[in-house]
């Protein structure tokens, strides 16, 4: 089976923005219509599952 590997860069992409806070994408997000809690945006922004 072949494994594919990726790399996150949501945390690079939000510093070029200025934003340098796990809360600062939040606001953006909500402007876009996708609400999510705070955990939801840390683990999105870490990559974490």
């Amino acid at each position: 089976m072949r494994s594919v590997g990726y790399r996150w860069h949501l945390r690079e992409l939000m510093a070029c923005r200025g934003m340098f806070h796990t809360t600062d994408l939040a606001p953006p997000l909500a402007d876009r219509g996708i609400e999510m809690s705070a955990s939801q945006v840390r683990r999105l922004v870490t990559g974490t599952g």
